[in-house]
């Protein structure tokens, strides 16, 4: 419900092959004969669920932000409005519902002393004196779930906070050195975690999409066109990412301390300085 244009496109995404004449629409998007009841429910609760969004957020902007704060309130069943400094509402950062001003606030939050430590970002944040604990490494402030800020960091990456998004990732970096593996949840500032929660966490492969998407800025499109968009760090002297495939044709990018090349099938296809993307049509 954060995102109203993402439900419009998956219940348009069911009508498009034929909803109304089939009501199973199987992921290949070929319908038959097929008589599944669940599908138009769910088709249902999505459209229901779109109709509601813009009035959730408008509600939300309206009710619950509050200036002085940089933040959105929780709001209370006895309808109080209190001040809870969790990571999750870093997650709205990109989801195109707030203003330019929100945005700026919330990302202002993203600094030391508040959601950054040594070891990647505090669930909840240090200034928060009233709910931060080590109790619940992953949601109560003293750790992090590991998916969270590799989502975070590659939110930023697209919204071009490459120094910030790179800051991030770079203290999640320093898990390897103590991990033989991401675990479920990993405290902030030492290399640990709680030892009771799941010890390996499929959420790692948030950290492959800020690379892939964010670092070495691979962005494809619907459209079936590629666009290239690297983000360099100083910190990492010439990178190197090969054998990305798509539609028919591999990538390989190159990013030095002046400019970045990209090899398509091998040829060299693209030299840029940063911030020219290059662009790949449909093939």
């Amino acid at each position: 419900m954060m995102d109203p244009e993402g439900l419009r496109q998956a219940f348009l995404a069911d009508l498009r092959p034929g909803l109304l004449k089939s009501t199973y629409v199987p992921w290949n998007g070929k319908t038959g004969n097929y008589w599944y009841a669940q599908s138009p429910f769910a088709a249902m609760r999505i459209l229901q669920d779109y109709l509601w969004a813009s009035q959730l957020q408008d509600a939300m902007k309206k009710d619950l932000w509050s200036d002085a704060d940089g933040w959105f309130l929780n709001l209370y069943p006895d309808g109080t409005r209190r001040l809870v400094r969790s990571y999750h509402q870093f997650e709205l950062l990109d989801n195109g519902m707030l203003s330019m001003s929100q945005q700026r606030q919330l990302i202002g939050h993203l600094k030391e002393g508040e959601f950054l430590g040594p070891y990647g970002m505090y669930s909840i944040s240090k200034a928060d004196l009233t709910h931060w604990d080590q109790e619940d490494a992953d949601f109560g402030g003293g750790g992090q779930y590991a998916g969270e800020p590799l989502r975070v960091s590659e939110s930023l990456y697209r919204l071009g906070q490459s120094e910030l998004a790179w800051g991030i990732l770079a203290r999640c970096t320093r898990w390897a050195e103590h991990f033989p593996y991401i675990p479920q949840s990993i405290f902030t500032d030492f290399p640990g975690n709680t030892q009771v929660e799941m010890p390996l966490e499929i959420s790692a492969g948030g950290g492959v999409q800020a690379i892939v998407f964010g670092v070495f800025g691979l962005r494809p499109h619907d459209d079936g066109s590629l666009e290239i968009l690297p983000s360099y760090h100083h910190e990492l002297g010439q990178a190197r990412m090969t054998g990305y495939r798509f539609r028919g044709h591999t990538y390989d990018v190159v990013m030095g301390p002046w400019d970045y090349q990209v090899y398509r099938d091998n040829k060299l296809a693209a030299q840029n300085t940063y911030g020219q993307a290059a662009e790949f049509s449909k093939p």
